[in-house]
């Protein structure tokens, strides 16, 4: 009998191999552990801002979900710097921002470059909720809003921070002044009155008020005829067009002009409400 031949045997894989199979497999491990760490905490503030956005939590309630003002303020703006963003998410974050204090400054004033017209606006009307902490950054950057964003909702918004901030500088109250002359009614209004909650510092805007006493819209000449008030402290003109605004057909502004009349006429000092 022919001897029976031994099957061939394995090559065993050399120990590098093994090692190298080894060392592969916790790399792996590893980057899934920080693309984790990265990752979780940002789709759980997107989360959160989609929440809010479908109007499921309130502003405080969101920033609270992200930790607080400050690491609220810094997961919104990583979030909103991801090219997967939608434009309703970095609104909403926009808008806890106004919750955040000072630290979200920064984040508002980068928002208001945003590509979409309703990031801006909310960043503006944000701007204006923690006047106190108002940063002359703030105001020079909403200024170069109210002249050029194309949106009239921005430039409204812009507007109205520039009013409850109330810081009268000399291009902020030009850009104001220029803003009288809006094509769109709601720039005009918030304008005249962020001219008016400026008191004295907006001297330079009277002339300009004075014009915009004769405006077509009722409600831009109460606002027009109440700042020419708080900002020279005369009664005249502005009592005359309030006093034919309080006996006109609208009952809504004819109710607002009795009151500011009763505020001029009863010798009140001119100051904002």
């Amino acid at each position: 009998m022919k001897p029976t031949a031994e099957p061939p045997r394995r090559a065993e894989s050399p120990r590098w191999a093994k090692r190298l199979i080894v060392l592969t497999a916790l790399l792996v491990v590893v980057l899934a552990a920080v693309l984790l760490w990265i990752l979780g905490p940002a789709l759980q503030t997107g989360a959160v801002l989609a929440r809010h956005a479908a109007g499921k939590t309130r502003l405080v309630d969101a920033r609270n979900e992200l930790g607080g003002e400050e690491p609220a303020v810094a997961r919104i703006r990583f979030y909103c710097h991801l090219p997967s963003t939608s434009p309703e998410q970095r609104r909403s974050g926009a808008a806890i921002l106004s919750r955040c204090g000072a630290a979200a400054l920064p984040v508002l004033i980068e928002l208001l470059d945003d590509p979409d017209k309703g990031v801006r606006a909310q960043a503006a009307a944000s701007l204006s909720q923690e006047v106190s902490e108002v940063a002359g950054d703030a105001v020079a950057a909403l200024t170069r809003v109210l002249k050029t964003d194309a949106d009239f909702t921005v430039r409204q918004y812009a507007a109205r921070a520039l009013g409850a901030i109330g810081v009268a500088e000399e291009q902020t109250v030009l850009a104001l002044r220029q803003a009288l002359t809006d094509e769109e009614v709601l720039v005009r209004r918030n304008a005249a009155d962020a001219l008016g909650r400026m008191g004295s510092g907006a001297k330079a805007g009277a002339a300009d008020l004075r014009k915009s006493l004769g405006d077509a819209d009722p409600w831009t000449r109460r606002f027009s005829a109440l700042a020419l008030w708080l900002i020279t402290g005369e009664s005249e003109p502005s009592v005359s067009v309030l006093r034919d605004l309080a006996n006109g057909a609208d009952e809504d502004i004819a109710s607002v002009a009795k009151r500011d009349l009763a505020r001029i006429e009863g010798g009140s000092r001119p100051s904002p409400e």
